[in-house]
């Protein structure tokens, strides 16, 4: 016997609001159009932050945009095409697989440990370093290892991003690294640490479409 309020429920029933309460909740779930949660992937934001950060992303394809256009004349087009959250193990294990050949610039706060980081493939770092130097016509060799020249006007352009970021958001206060890393993730990452993923393109013409990304703390991102 259980007494609730001066109301005494018998266990007969208890069992009949227990068994309508069951059938009511699974015709209410038949109705609902409800997301399927993803174990794998953090959810440190919430739905709200979300919508912030995707003002702050619209607000970085804009800077990033203006800082190409001054580095290399001609009308780009920058487009954030999807804001992901990982888990720092996951990471890792994609930046050791062999056939990544990505060239990392990191970048943090003034004297602290790096927070995030800006990642170009190759094919990207080739298309960019060939547009800096005002060559006609895209490398075919995409893959090849960079000039002393070229290399140092693609830590030119990754740090033109990270300033853009910065421009994007007053509380931004990152400085970029001084140099490249190619293959060999820069970072210091612990298995659960969150981190946000922000993918974007850089677009001069049709046929000129390249990736790159952004990688940052979720923590660093908080005040954004």
């Amino acid at each position: 016997m259980i007494s609730a309020t001066g109301v005494n429920l018998s266990k007969e029933r208890i069992q009949q609001l227990l068994a309508g309460l069951g059938s009511e909740s699974t015709e209410e779930s038949a109705n609902i159009d409800a997301a399927e949660y993803n174990w794998h992937e953090p959810h440190y934001f919430t739905r709200e932050q979300l919508n912030k950060l995707d003002d702050f992303t619209k607000r970085i394809s804009k800077t990033i945009t203006a800082k190409f256009a001054a580095l290399c004349p001609g009308d780009f087009t920058v487009k954030v095409d999807a804001v992901t959250q990982h888990f720092a193990a996951k990471v890792q294990d994609e930046a050791c697989d062999s056939s990544r050949d990505d060239y990392y610039l990191v970048f943090g706060t003034s004297g602290d440990t790096p927070v995030g980081l800006v990642g170009v493939p190759a094919p990207t770092a080739v298309a960019w370093a060939t547009q800096l130097l005002g060559d006609i016509g895209r490398d075919k060799d995409t893959n090849r290892d960079l000039s002393q020249l070229e290399e140092s006007l693609l830590l030119d352009a990754a740090s033109a991003i990270v300033d853009a970021v910065c421009e994007a958001h007053p509380a931004c206060s990152f400085e970029p690294g001084r140099t490249l890393v190619r293959r060999l993730l820069p970072l210091e990452l612990k298995g659960p640490e969150e981190l946000c993923r922000i993918s974007f393109t850089v677009e001069k013409s049709a046929s000129d479409k390249t990736e790159a990304y952004l990688l940052i703390s979720c923590e660093a991102l908080e005040s954004v």
